[in-house]
């Protein structure tokens, strides 16, 4: 939310991150990735992902990787990242193309 919210924006600076680290929220190599990195919200979605698969890799998330737990996870994180990605569009009011179209 720090990119399109002027209320979490002091997170994505690099004291609001130093912040985080402070209060155990984040390490400082995460925080040095998230600073090296221009899209922090995908880095996290990618730190994610790598997290569940690693879960099903070592059997933490089931035992297979067809596991009920393992594709409901990943299909709420595909949902997250498709809601961040909708924020900064529903904010600006911004109508989906083909609705105007239509409305034409």
């Amino acid at each position: 939310y720090a990119s399109v919210s002027a209320r979490f924006a002091p997170l994505a600076t690099p004291n609001g991150l130093s912040g985080l680290v402070q209060a155990g929220a984040l390490t400082k190599r995460e925080r040095e990735a998230l600073m090296d990195s221009g899209n922090a919200h995908n880095t996290v979605i990618t730190w994610i992902v790598a997290l569940q698969t690693a879960g099903v890799d070592d059997g933490r998330l089931g035992k297979e990787e067809d596991s009920l737990v393992a594709r409901t996870l990943m299909t709420k994180t595909l949902e997250l990242r498709t809601a961040y990605a909708q924020i900064g569009d529903e904010l600006s009011g911004r109508m989906p193309l083909a609705y105007r179209s239509l409305r034409q």
